[in-house]
């Protein structure tokens, strides 16, 4: 069952957060609120957060250092699970999973 943070707060909070779900051998996935259009964005690359997010919907570039939020997928360390989820999170990225693909965050990394 995914974990979801209780709320969007700062991404110095929210990072620390992950990473505590990260050593209980969790895969994060940081999300955030797009200012312009409002639509809830999730990116697709696990265990890192960013600075800024680009709306996969309109475009926009929202900085993401005032407010962003994770969910965690909770394996229990479990690599055949962690394996599956990589690859579904990597045919997203580039396209080929049948659900789309996720937003891109900007060049503003934190990791």
């Amino acid at each position: 069952m995914p974990h979801r943070s209780r709320h969007d707060a700062p991404l110095a909070e929210i990072a620390k957060e992950a990473q505590r779900a990260i050593a209980q051998g969790g895969i994060t996935f940081q999300k955030f609120t797009c200012k312009k259009c409002g639509k809830r964005q999730t990116m697709d690359v696990p265990n890192t957060f960013y600075r800024e997010g680009q709306c996969e919907e309109c475009g926009h570039i929202t900085n993401l250092e005032k407010a962003c939020g994770f969910t965690a997928i909770m394996t229990g360390g479990n690599q055949e699970v962690m394996d599956i989820i990589r690859k579904a999170v990597s045919d997203a990225a580039h396209g080929t999973a049948p659900f789309g693909t996720a937003p891109k965050p900007t060049p503003k990394d934190v990791q």
